[in-house]
């Protein structure tokens, strides 16, 4: 474990279960000193969950494993008048049949409709009339869009 890492911590207690990010590492625990566990008392890591501060025994947090998943797509809406969806996602094609099927069930879950798959050319084309791709971006269940 390193600082800046997420951990999850293991305490019995109000935050069993959650995921902090490391602030600090091996820093003093009081009240662990009096326990004559270990003395000078070096065990303590400093870490941030939603938004509150912790002192915790390094025993109480063990990593977590950050699942990414990334996708560029673009993202075209349509003149109320025009017939059909009111926008439409673009993505362009997956480099193996069960991954590009596991990313469209993904992308489905998040967008709420079916995703165009676009040979290489097509994108190309996509590219060039409507500009450059945005990347959804998802760590650990928490979606982001970057351009």
């Amino acid at each position: 474990m390193k600082v800046g890492d997420k951990v999850r911590m293991s305490h019995p207690g109000k935050r069993d279960g959650e995921i902090g990010i490391i602030r600090a590492i091996n820093i003093p625990l009081d009240s662990h000193k009096h326990n004559n566990v270990c003395d000078p008392c070096t065990c303590g890591v400093h870490l941030d969950i939603n938004g509150e501060s912790w002192k915790i025994n390094k025993t109480w947090v063990e990593p977590v494993t950050v699942t990414r998943r990334t996708c560029e797509f673009i993202e075209v809406h349509r003149k109320p008048e025009e017939f059909g969806l009111a926008r439409s996602i673009y993505v362009p094609t997956p480099s193996s049949f069960y991954g590009g099927w596991a990313r469209h069930q993904w992308l489905k879950g998040y967008f709420g409709q079916e995703c165009c798959i676009c040979s290489q050319a097509f994108w190309d084309v996509i590219i060039e009339r409507h500009g450059q791709p945005k990347t959804l971006v998802e760590e650990d269940g928490v979606f982001r869009v970057e351009e």
